[in-house]
């Protein structure tokens, strides 16, 4: 695994692994965009969260987010989807203050062309 410049981890990819596409957000401001490394460490807490640390060490990658939205593409192992389907619904706080928030899977393909948004890479948003 490398770091991105984001902070996100990243990790090389092969062609069993799966685009999902992925909408955080506050509650307090729900059309409000979310960082690249906010979005990381929503999804890392959510899989955190409900599969404690050793079985939420599921490995995924932040491939592209839509400018000035809260959406993101990220990219994990077909094994390792079920788990993210599970564990995104139950984020609900994030942040040392709490903040009320939400994780909300949009969709999910082998191509992340096919689920409707070309972000820009992650990192360079």
């Amino acid at each position: 695994m490398e770091r991105a410049g984001s902070g996100a981890l990243k990790r090389s990819l092969a062609p069993h692994d799966v685009c999902v596409r992925i909408r955080a957000y506050f509650n307090d401001s729900p059309d409000a965009a979310v960082g690249d490394e906010t979005l990381y460490e929503m999804i890392a807490s959510a899989l955190q969260s409900v599969y404690g640390v050793v079985g939420g060490a599921v490995p995924f990658e932040l491939h592209s987010t839509q400018p000035g939205s809260p959406e993101g593409i990220i990219k994990v192992h077909k094994s390792d989807l079920q788990k993210l389907l599970v564990a995104a619904p139950f984020m609900t706080a994030f942040g040392e203050s709490e903040q009320s928030c939400r994780l909300e899977v949009l969709g999910h393909s082998p191509d992340a062309s096919s689920l409707g948004t070309e972000g820009a890479p992650a990192g360079e948003t």
